[in-house]
């Protein structure tokens, strides 16, 4: 199993925290937790000298909250956009936006694994000034023991 750790205005996805848990196996998950504030004194700064967004800074096109993973996944839609002229059907878009058919899989899937290196679409995603993050890890994954019979 694939566990997706976000906070609770983010929606899950490639860039949320995860870890695998196997099947058949209990797992132990060490979760912690960090969190950023950003001294305000810091706000005469631009986002790209502190490497920072503070709250209503940065607007996003599909997303109410801005977040690091939430503007990154709106640039990797660009991108797939710009390189293949439509859009995977589980990516963000508008209504006139084309849904890429069965034809355009190798395109949109190479402009996935070659988003993260790009120049041609400029982010700018850096993190949110004031943040949580989740990390977890499994310390403990061992076979799971049957305590009853079900059925």
């Amino acid at each position: 199993y694939l566990v997706l750790i976000h906070l609770p205005n983010e929606i899950p996805t490639r860039f949320s925290s995860s870890t695998f848990v196997t099947f058949l196996h209990s797992a132990q998950i060490n979760l912690n937790v960090e969190s950023y504030k950003t001294s305000e004194n810091l706000r005469r700064f631009q986002p790209a000298v502190r490497g920072c967004y503070f709250e209503h800074e940065r607007k996003l096109k599909f997303f109410k909250s801005y977040t690091k993973s939430h503007c990154d996944y709106e640039c990797m839609t660009n991108f797939t956009l710009e390189q293949c002229g439509c859009v995977k059907f589980s990516m963000p878009r508008t209504p006139e936006t084309p849904v890429c058919d069965l034809d355009k899989i190798e395109c949109y899937t190479e402009a996935i694994n070659r988003w993260p290196e790009n120049e041609e679409v400029p982010c700018d995603c850096y993190p949110p000034c004031n943040d949580i993050k989740y990390l977890a890890k499994v310390i403990r994954n061992t076979e799971a023991k049957q305590v009853g019979s079900y059925g």
